[in-house]
Order: structure tokens, then C-alpha cells, then sequence
């Protein structure tokens, strides 16, 4: 590593070396190295002639996925680290970060919850209304598996099956916190950027009929579609090829992709997890 720009000897702040530290390395190694709290300070030191205590340096602080109110100016500075379980990915500043940002409460009682978002290097934090509703989410991920459990009962009490039951079913999770979860995720259609709540549909890409219990109701599993592309999209009329890019059947005709404003040329983002469910889509409900 090229330490040209170590001075040491008290004449920086802490900050300013982990500063110069982080970005020199991120320069010269990339973006894939994860060190422990320990690692970070004694890569920090290694840089300079004279060491930090260990109590004094917090790559925490230095977190873009870590938001603490007493941080002033959160968005503009000092963000350095992507944080994960323990672990720190260098990442220097002005890094194009997209992500959730999480606040991680002094009281151990209480659970980390969202308070904003990146997304390519653009800060949001959300207000209180949003971050109320975030943690309804997350307190909803933890009991998804009741819940769906719950609605199956329900519907098998009642003895509804067939085409009934998959519609009832598509009502009861669009009334949950389910669909409020893939609003936030996505704000407008997938395909075709109707936002109006009212016309927003949480379409499953898995079935729900096929789905294990952790995954009828795990966001990952989910789209959120115009009422046109939720039909041709449930129906196997369109999917998605591993990078996002759309399929369009053969048996939808070419005034019908005109009327259900459809067209090759369409592409969403997937994640990983997505990616899985949506290879099930493809090979299972498509028609290719």
C-alpha cells in the first residue's frame, strides 16, 4: 500500500485519518474488504506513526447503513463503511451507496428499525410516518408466517377452493401490510410507473398455492404491478430473464401488447432472492 500521505505524529484528527486511511485503501484495493471493529483500527494505526485508542475510534460513526441522530450533516460526510453483522466493507467516501439506512437504539430492549434510504449516492430520510410504518414491516416479516398460515386456515375453514380461493386470497394480501411493504419498495409499477396507490397490485412472482409458508408473504417474492401488468404477469403472459429484461409470450398478440402497453424493450431490477423466485415464474407459469 502507498502510504505517501502519512504524517502522523498528533498532527491530524481521528477523523481525518481514518478519512485518508479508508479512501487511500478503497483507491488502491477496491470495495470488496470487510474488517471487524479491531481490524479497522489496527489498519487505522498502521497508517500513522502515533495510535488511536481503541475506545476512541468508531467506525460506526462512518457507517453510510448506520444513522445516528447526534451525526450532524449525515448525507454530506464522513460516510466510509457499509456495516453488516459485526463487519465493516470499506468503502471510502463519495461512494455511489444504495441501501436501507438502520438506527440501532442504546436501549438493547429495542430493535434496529429503518430511518431512510440511499439510493445511488442520494440520501432520504424518511419521516416519522414512513419509519412507523417500516417497523409495522418488520414486526410483520417476523409473524409472516402466522399470517399466511392464518389465511390458508381461514379459506380451507370455509371450504373455498379453486379459481375463488386464489382470488380471495389476492384480496386478503392486499389489504396487509404485504402490499404497504412492496409500496415502499417500489413507489409506482414495476413496469410501467403508475403510482397512484389505488391502481397498485402486490403480485406474487412464486404462486402463493406453491409457495412454502416463509414464502408467501416475503417481500423478495413480491412485484408491485398495474392492474393490465398484474394479469398478463399472474397469468404467464410476461416474465423476467435472470438481468431484468422482459419475456413476452407468444400468445399475446401485437395489438394486445399495444392495449396492455407492453414491449421488448421493458426491464425491471432484481436481487438475488428475487432472482430465485423469478426462475420458478419462468419456468413454471411463463408460456413461453
Amino acid at each position: 500500500m502507498n502510504r505517501a500521505y502519512v504524517i502522523g505524529d498528533g498532527i491530524l484528527t481521528i477523523r481525518e485519518k481514518i478519512i485518508k486511511a479508508v479512501n487511500e485503501y478503497v483507491y488502491e484495493n477496491g470495495y470488496e474488504t470487510w474488517m471487524s471493529r479491531r481490524e479497522v483500527v489496527d489498519f487505522v494505526n498502521s497508517c500513522y506513526t502515533d495510535n488511536i485508542k481503541y475506545s476512541s475510534l468508531l467506525p460506526s460513526d462512518y457507517c453510510y447503513n448506520r444513522y445516528n441522530i447526534g451525526l450532524a450533516d449525515f448525507e454530506n460526510k464522513d460516510r466510509l463503511f457499509e456495516y453488516n453483522d459485526g463487519l465493516y466493507r470499506l468503502l471510502g467516501e463519495h461512494y455511489s451507496f444504495t441501501g436501507d439506512v438502520w438506527r440501532y437504539p442504546s436501549d438493547a430492549d429495542v430493535e434496529p428499525y429503518i430511518v431512510g434510504r440511499w439510493e445511488n449516492g442520494k440520501f432520504e430520510l424518511y419521516s416519522h410516518e414512513v419509519i412507523e410504518n417500516i417497523k409495522d414491516e418488520q414486526s410483520f416479516k417476523k409473524e409472516a408466517v402466522n399470517i399466511a398460515e392464518s389465511i390458508d386456515d381461514d379459506l380451507n375453514n370455509q371450504g373455498i377452493q379453486g379459481e375463488e380461493r386464489i382470488a380471495l386470497t389476492k384480496v386478503r394480501v392486499n389489504q396487509s401490510t404485504y402490499r404497504r411493504g412492496l409500496i415502499r419498495k417500489y413507489k409506482h409499477c414495476c413496469l410501467c410507473g403508475v403510482s397512484s396507490e389505488d391502481f397498485l397490485i402486490a403480485s406474487h412472482i412464486k404462486p402463493w398455492s406453491v409457495s412454502e409458508a416463509d414464502e408467501k408473504l416475503d417481500f423478495d417474492n413480491g412485484l408491485l404491478l398495474c392492474p393490465n401488468h398484474d394479469k398478463l404477469f399472474d397469468s404467464g403472459y410476461v416474465s423476467f430473464d435472470n438481468n431484468g429484461s422482459i419475456m413476452i409470450s407468444k400468445k399475446l398478440g401485437d395489438v394486445d401488447k399495444v392495449f396492455f402497453n407492453v414491449n421488448e424493450e421493458m426491464k425491471i431490477s432484481l436481487n438475488g432472492k428475487t432472482k430465485e423466485y423469478m426462475k420458478y415464474h419462468r419456468d413454471h407459469v411463463y408460456k413461453g
